[in-house]
């Protein structure tokens, strides 16, 4: 996607997102869409698209970054599929927090044993081909249980598996450097810097300025 249309997108979410209707679902800072990660470098657009609840049909309008997934509720029907060009008017409320990628992990396939080894509560839903899972890797939090979501085609699904996945393997490459970096990285490097070593540099760094600002004040 281009620079252009990237900043685009992010400002039109930034309009049309009602955060405010929802304070308890926001973070702890404001969600400031056209900024910068705290991992990934500037918030890149990746991926969209309508979904829904798999057993109540629900529409969710779903925004996938470079950092999180934002799961949204329009305030109108948007099937059979949400466009940015068409729904210019719509109006978006936060259905769940921002979920960072490396939060949850995505089960394609409704019958598939979850990650503590029992079958999922979704033996009803197998001859649902589109559906899939975002199933926490916590449960610390109340509101934290996995999502029954469901695509509207099986090409939507396929897409939006490889982005997911796409997206939360280059999410997971640069939390792993940037963990291997703090143990070893910058940070430790100054740590071992020779304190007389400095001290050294540094004086001889203020005898040569003096001898400069002697030689420009003679010229002057």
């Amino acid at each position: 996607m281009r620079h252009k249309e990237n900043t685009e997108r992010l400002e039109w979410l930034q309009i049309h997102i009602d955060v405010a209707k929802t304070p308890d679902l926001t973070l702890d800072e404001k969600l400031t869409f056209n900024s910068a990660t705290n991992l990934m470098g500037p918030r890149k657009f990746l991926h969209h698209g309508l979904i829904k609840k798999a057993k109540s049909n629900k529409e969710i309008v779903a925004f996938l970054f470079n950092d999180f997934l934002l799961l949204t509720l329009p305030n109108q029907s948007v099937a059979p599929q949400f466009s940015f060009d068409k729904h210019h008017d719509l109006k978006l409320k936060l259905y769940k927090k921002p979920m960072f990628l490396d939060e949850f992990t995505v089960i394609e396939d409704p019958a598939m044993p979850d990650r503590k080894g029992s079958v999922s509560s979704l033996g009803s839903l197998q001859n649902h081909p589109n559906a899939f899972i975002l199933e926490p890797k916590t449960a610390s939090d109340k509101d934290n249980h996995s999502l029954v979501l469901e695509s509207m085609t099986i090409h939507d699904k396929k897409l939006w598996m490889q982005k997911l996945n796409e997206a939360m393997g280059r999410f997971e490459t640069k939390l792993q450097a940037n963990r291997s970096n703090k143990d070893s990285g910058t940070y430790k490097i100054m740590q071992k810097i020779n304190p007389d070593a400095f001290l050294k540099c540094f004086t001889e760094f203020c005898q040569n300025f003096e001898v400069a600002q002697a030689v420009y004040w003679s010229l002057s």
